[in-house]
Formats: C-alpha cells, structure tokens, sequence
C-alpha cells in the first residue's frame, strides 16, 4: 500500500499509511515486527488507543491477503499470455517494457575526482 501522505489529511488516513509503510519496512534488517503508535498533536501526543490497534491490524491482515491474491492473480495473467503470445519475427524489433531498454539509454560513466587524481 504506497499512498502519497500529506499533512492535511484525516488522521485515520495518516495511521493506515504510516502502519503500511512501517510493516512494508519490516522486510529491512534491524526492523522488528512490534509496532508502538503514538499521535502527535500540537499541543499532546497520545498513544494510539487499544481498539483503534486492533482493528488497525486487523484491516491490515485482510489487506495483505487480497494483495497477496492480487499478486498471484497477476502472475496467473502473465503466464497464461506469455503462453499464447505469437512470437517475435527475426526482422521484427522489441516493443518492449514501456519507456525503453534502460541499456540503451546508459551513458558510459563519467571520470570521477578519484580516477583524475589516481593518472
């Protein structure tokens, strides 16, 4: 769940898209599974009430799991075309991945302030 957040949005919004971000974090090194909440105001801050935790994770399983479905549904999809997809002629150029080879466009890499030093 990548949602753009800014601060003028309702705070139910603001704790469903830190919680997402914060449990698609899990995945890095030193990220622990525990998640503390707590809101700050301008003048207080609170930790986030029990109930609201729950049914926070609890939305969050059911999002995970229609994600995950989604994401097999797509790989379902992608091997049922490429299974029926006539293929490329010899003569024929790749269309390919919208927005081109990121090969193509590669620049050979410019001399740094190291190598200048090191000749």
């Amino acid at each position: 769940m990548q949602f753009g957040y800014i601060n003028s949005h309702a705070l139910p919004t603001a704790i469903v898209v830190g919680y997402a971000a914060k449990k698609a974090a899990e995945v890095a090194p030193g990220v622990g599974e525990n998640t503390d909440i707590r809101i700050v105001f301008r003048d207080h801050s609170e930790e986030l009430r029990a109930d609201v935790g729950d049914k926070l994770y609890e939305l969050f399983l059911e999002y995970k799991e229609k994600a995950h479905k989604l994401g097999l549904d797509c790989i379902e999809e992608m091997h049922e075309y490429i299974g029926t997809v006539p293929t490329q002629a010899p003569n024929e150029s790749s269309k390919g991945i919208p927005g081109g080879s990121a090969q193509t466009n590669a620049m050979a890499p410019q001399p740094t302030v190291e190598t200048n030093i090191r000749k």
